[in-house]
C-alpha cells in the first residue's frame, strides 16, 4: 500500500534549497519572481523521502486480536449452495467466536496492561498482551 509523498506532495521532485519544498511553489512563481530559477540556482530534484515516485510506501497496520479474531471468523462462515445446504456443515461455530470475543473485551489494552488479569504476586500490573490474549492470537496466527 502506497501513499502520497507529504514532502514532495506527489509531484517526486522538490527545490534543491535547505528547506526542500515542493518543486511546484517553485515552478508556479510569477514572472519576476522566479529569477533564482531562471538563473539556475533553484532547481528540482528527485525527492529523497520517496526518491522521485511522488508516493512511499505505507507498512499496514497489524491487527489487534479481536480484529484476528473478527477476520478468522469472516474467513470460517458457511458457504451455502444454490439449493440452501450448508457445506461445511458442523465448521462454524458461532457461539465460539462470540465467547472469544468476550474473553478478548475483558482482556483488553489499559495503557499497556491487561485490564482483566489484575496484578501478579509482587502486586505488578499483568503486561498486554496477557498469556489469554497471547493463547487466543496464537491459535488464530497457526491456522
Amino acid at each position: 500500500m502506497r501513499k502520497t509523498c507529504s514532502r514532495c506532495l506527489g509531484e517526486g521532485k522538490i527545490a534543491n534549497t535547505d528547506d526542500g519544498e515542493p518543486w511546484s511553489a517553485w515552478a508556479t512563481l510569477p514572472p519576476g519572481s522566479d529569477l533564482a530559477v531562471r538563473m539556475g540556482f533553484v532547481r528540482p530534484i528527485d525527492c529523497p523521502d520517496c526518491e522521485g515516485h511522488g508516493s512511499v510506501a505505507v507498512e499496514p497496520k497489524p491487527l489487534t486480536a479481536r480484529e484476528q479474531l473478527d477476520a478468522y471468523a469472516a474467513k470460517s462462515m458457511p458457504s451455502h449452495t444454490d439449493t440452501g445446504v450448508d457445506d461445511t456443515a458442523g465448521t462454524y461455530f458461532p457461539e465460539v467466536f462470540t465467547a472469544l470475543r468476550a474473553v478478548l473485551d475483558l482482556h483488553a489494552d489499559d495503557a499497556g496492561d491487561c485490564r482483566e488479569c489484575g496484578v501478579d504476586a509482587h502486586e505488578e500490573p499483568i503486561p498486554w498482551p496477557c498469556k489469554t490474549v497471547t493463547a487466543i492470537t496464537t491459535a488464530l496466527e497457526d491456522s
